[in-house]
């Protein structure tokens, strides 16, 4: 197998802003003059040929035309100048804008729509977005390695979509990498590498589908399937699906403290479906968190490792399509021939074990495949992944260069 690591950290803007300002791609290269809020860090450098015209400045001339005039900040230009694509369908990016989390979470949304608003004046500058959540299919589970890491891995099932690995470290939270699904994002139309991609880029940290952080804490969304949404309704402020996993990343270090703030909310699914989360920390601790009749609800594992699928955990809730019941089985199964002791690659080959390959889904209509496999390293806040279920190649990511 070959691994591949990569290392999350500041982009020196300096050394890039003049001569590659919003190339995309790092494996791409292009040349381009600067716009607005770039013209004059670009005033030294030479201009591309006559008549061209910068990628920076056709991306500020649809912002332009979108919401009026428009200046692209320094923050948003480095955001976008680390895009870097590490395999097909599989991107990274160090994220430094401020997207204003505390602010959400006191004002609150309790829609899918609603946070789309606050990113678009947030992060946007205002510019319409308009993105529907997809359906998601996921096997989660926790595991101790030989070297007794405590490690969660997870698949993410999904129709085909790009997904982008992103590195936030924001001043009044903990730093972390949490991958944000393209699908979420609006990459059905657009991929990241284009002009417009790069600019619902910007909105990436309101929708991440899982993560980790420096303190050792992962999360995860798995969707439950032909199951009534949760819109719980108890007075608190509103937070929905993704939101949470931000909440967590940014601000728990450990599960009882992912526990204590998920109980502080009350939560709407971002699909047309039930949810529920898997999060672990650096101790060892695990949790599912599920809603039960809108009713918050905390499973602990009672055994060797915690799998988790689409279906509820709790005893009492009741579930006619127990979707991804083989799939847990499968999982347990292996946890329990190792007494919940897995090495990091048997953890991604049990991944590879319950991937879903053209399983299309009656009920949703999606044509589900695994579009990335991922193990989450608690005790060394490092993550492994694999995309588009090609297990021969790994890539390595620690949430900080310090790891």
């Amino acid at each position: 197998m070959m691994k591949k690591t990569f290392r999350t950290g500041a982009l020196v803007l300096a050394l890039i802003f003049a001569s590659t300002i919003l190339a995309g791609c790092q494996q791409e290269s292009s040349t381009s003059t600067a716009s607005q809020s770039a013209a004059n860090a670009a005033a030294s450098s030479e201009a591309t040929a006559s008549g061209s015209t910068s990628e920076e400045e056709e991306m500020t001339e649809v912002m332009s035309e979108a919401v009026g005039e428009f200046t692209l900040s320094t923050e948003a230009i480095e955001t976008l100048g680390s895009l870097e694509k590490v395999t097909d369908n599989f991107y990274h990016m160090n994220y430094t804008l401020d997207y204003a989390l505390d602010d959400v979470l006191t004002q609150g949304v309790s829609t899918h729509q609603e946070l789309n608003d606050f990113a678009s004046q947030q992060v946007l500058e205002g510019m319409p977005f308009n993105q529907q959540p997809p359906a998601l299919g996921c096997s989660a589970f926790t595991a101790v390695t030989p070297e007794g890491d405590y490690i969660m891995g997870r698949n993410l099932d999904i129709a085909d979509a790009q997904n982008t690995l992103v590195h936030t470290k924001p001043e009044t939270g903990y730093e972390s990498l949490a991958t944000a699904s393209g699908l979420l994002l609006g990459y059905i139309d657009h991929m990241p590498d284009s002009m417009m991609g790069k600019l619902f880029l910007l909105a990436a940290p309101y929708y991440p589908v899982d993560g980790i952080n420096e303190k050792g804490l992962s999360a995860t969304i798995l969707l439950q399937y032909n199951t009534p949404p949760v819109d719980q309704d108890t007075g608190k402020i509103s937070i929905t699906t993704t939101l949470a996993i931000r909440m967590l990343l940014d601000k728990a270090a450990t599960v009882e403290e992912a526990i204590e703030l998920m109980g502080s909310y009350d939560m709407h699914s971002i699909a047309n479906s039930n949810i529920h989360f898997q999060v672990a920390d650096a101790s060892g601790d695990s949790a599912v968190i599920e809603y039960v009749n809108a009713e918050m609800r905390v499973l602990r594992s009672e055994g060797n490792g915690q799998p988790v699928t689409n279906f509820f955990l709790s005893p009492d809730a009741v579930e006619e399509y127990r979707d991804g019941e083989d799939r847990l089985i499968t999982l347990q199964a292996a946890l329990d021939e190792g007494e919940g002791v897995v090495t990091t690659e048997k953890a991604m080959q049990m991944l590879e074990s319950v991937k879903a390959v053209d399983d299309f889904d009656d009920l949703s209509g999606v044509n589900y495949n695994t579009s990335y496999s991922i193990v989450f390293n608690n005790s060394q806040r490092s993550l492994e992944v694999c995309a588009n279920m090609d297990y021969d190649n790994t890539y390595s990511f620690s949430v900080s260069e310090s790891d």
